[in-house]
């Protein structure tokens, strides 16, 4: 049996409250209240991609690109839910673009397997969930950003 075989198990998300912070591995939002704005940093990630289809079935859901989107769906549902007043949603993002678009390569060419087809699925629910948000949406491209392919 190979990995590919199998599904991965989803670890509960870890994510950490403060009065105006809301953080995960790879988001943070700090909220101006005052301002009624959520600042929205999406990290890039750290490391290189896995060397082949069967590396992703091994980093299960801690595979980068489906990390991130558990953790930006649970960002977006929770301001939608709990933060009503925060009508401005401010991104950025930090790290190295190269590994970002590696990571979508990677996808790309591993496409046709159901576990990539799911995480690309599952990234586009949750960007087009923005979409539907009702909020003002700004992004901030600055240095060291990594808004390249999927970002």
């Amino acid at each position: 049996m190979t990995p590919s075989d199998k599904g991965i198990n989803l670890t509960s998300l870890d994510r950490e409250f403060d009065s105006n912070k809301v953080s995960y591995e790879h988001v943070n939002i700090d909220l101006d209240r005052e301002l009624g704005v959520a600042y929205i940093l999406i990290e890039g990630p750290l490391q290189a991609t896995p060397d082949n289809l069967e590396g992703i079935h091994m980093q299960g859901d801690k595979f980068w690109p489906l990390a991130l989107s558990r953790q930006l769906d649970d960002a977006i549902l929770h301001l939608r839910l709990n933060e009503s007043e925060i009508g401005t949603w401010v991104f950025r993002t930090r790290g190295d673009g190269a590994l970002v678009a590696a990571y979508d390569r990677l996808m790309l060419e591993n496409s046709s397997d159901w576990l990539v087809k799911e995480i690309i699925l599952y990234l586009k629910r949750t960007l087009k969930r923005l979409d539907v948000s009702s909020r003002s949406l700004i992004t901030l491209i600055e240095p060291g950003s990594c808004f390249i392919g999927t970002l």
